[in-house]
């Protein structure tokens, strides 16, 4: 939605091979294919936290690289918990980090909302930001000491018109077809709860207005406590 969302676009690199790592043991390797994408198929390791690397060796052309993700492995029925960044967590649209600006603060009280949270559920967190901006929110998460947990960004060559509710409807969809556990989503806007109403979520919405079909929570202090099923005070904003 915002041209800063493309500012740390690359060019694709295609026919070239990518070596994939598990906690680093190497799998294998493919070749990327013409939008530059390498794809590796194996068995999930055991239920648990694991590193997966992609490393590519360079040539006198290209320079070497590598992309490291964090690998969550949880069975079906274990208690996932969908979350966006951006008013959710988050005080303003890409942290403002695309174009070299100042950092910004979290909402009040929502690294440790959902640091309780993820003592019983773990974190999916489902921004619409282009995956570009990856590495910038996880330091930012890290930073403000949001727990860790898988995390899925949008991909513009498959959504240029960074269509929110098609891109965020599709990946809950996926998300909840896999993992019978995922019974919440949490947002802020009407974008978020349309898409977790269309894969069948209850949706909680952070914020002092309404929103229709979201439980509406004013702040992360009734977080926990909607999360369990509980009445929260109304909303009470202009």
């Amino acid at each position: 939605r915002s041209p800063s969302r493309r500012a740390d676009a690359r060019p694709n690199v295609p026919r070239v091979p990518i070596e994939f790592r598990l906690d680093g043991r190497s799998l294998g390797r493919a070749d990327t294919d013409e939008r530059g994408i390498a794809r590796f198929k194996t068995t999930a390791p055991e239920a648990g936290d694991h590193q997966v690397k992609a490393v590519y060796d360079g040539t006198k052309d290209l320079q070497r690289a590598e992309y490291t993700a964090l690998c969550v492995v949880r069975q079906a029925a274990d208690p996932l918990l969908v979350v966006d960044v951006d008013w959710t967590l988050a005080m303003t649209d890409d942290l403002n980090t695309a174009a070299g600006g100042v950092d910004c603060p979290p909402l009040v009280g929502a690294p440790e909302g959902l640091t309780a949270l993820a003592k019983s559920h773990t974190v999916v967190y489902v921004t619409s930001r282009a995956r570009q901006l990856r590495k910038r929110t996880i330091s930012w998460l890290f930073r403000y000491g949001f727990p860790r947990g898988a995390s899925f960004y949008l991909d513009p060559s498959e959504y240029p018109t960074y269509d929110v509710v098609a891109y965020k409807t599709a990946l809950s969809k996926q998300l909840t077809a896999s993992f019978s556990g995922i019974k919440i989503g949490i947002g802020n806007d009407a974008e978020d709860v349309a898409a977790y109403e269309a894969a069948g979520l209850r949706a909680l919405a952070i914020g002092k207005h309404p929103i229709a079909n979201a439980q509406s929570v004013p702040t992360w202090a009734e977080v926990e406590k909607a999360v369990s099923g509980a009445s929260v005070p109304a909303p009470k904003g202009p």
